[in-house]
């Protein structure tokens, strides 16, 4: 869903660094500054190799800690034309937007963050004991780690999850955030804004198995 920044938007202030860093990963050796040329190379490159080495373009702290899911997805554009798609916050643009007036149903797994136990459980460890700013969605608050108010945030979110005793090991508390965060969050987010601005009817529809870890 648009309503969830992890899955649709790439901070605009990556968006150029990814590129560098795919193009440098395929051979490029052009100036940083040299743009146009990045593309030029980018537009003539493989397209088995673009897929292959985009898997590797984000570090550990911008997956793991900063919660970047995607190094290539829409980001807001820094200009408006005919030709732009997202010129501002999906969230301002899905106020208005035409699905707002037909029936709509959304689905999901109560437990849809189960998947994390599966992607590198010990290095997105590692970035939520080092700092309580990588527990929240920098992205979704347009933060830095480094931003006072992120710690500050994060602090807030684990006491929500995590009891007084827990450490953030606790995997099962680890889940139940990453689902919040990562799905339920942005599907919650998009039924509030129909009710809001729309006038089609909404359906939520919630599945829930006991899942074994």
């Amino acid at each position: 869903t648009s309503f969830s920044k992890q899955w649709t938007l790439v901070p605009r202030t990556h968006c150029e660094k990814f590129a560098q860093v795919l193009a440098r990963k395929l051979g490029w050796s052009g100036s940083k500054c040299d743009s146009k040329g990045m593309l030029e190379y980018l537009e003539n490159a493989s397209a088995f190799d673009i897929v292959e080495q985009s898997t590797t373009v984000l570090s550990n702290e911008e997956e793991f800690g900063e919660g970047i899911f995607l190094p290539f997805a829409p980001c807001i554009e820094p200009y408006n034309s005919e030709n732009c798609l997202v010129t501002k916050d999906p969230i301002l643009m899905a106020r208005t937007a035409w699905s707002n007036g037909i029936d709509i149903l959304f689905t999901g797994c109560s437990f849809e963050g189960i998947f994390k136990a599966f992607i590198k459980e010990e290095v997105a460890l590692y970035y939520r004991q080092s700092s309580p700013a990588y527990i929240i969605p920098l992205n979704e608050l347009d933060l830095q780690p480094t931003d006072p108010t992120a710690a500050e945030y994060g602090e807030r979110l684990k006491s929500l999850y995590y009891a007084a005793d827990q450490c953030l090991a606790n995997q099962e508390s680890y889940l139940k955030y990453s689902s919040d965060s990562i799905f339920w969050h942005g599907i919650y987010r998009a039924v509030m804004s129909r009710i809001a601005h729309g006038n089609g009817k909404t359906f939520l529809f919630r599945f829930h198995v006991n899942a074994a870890l």
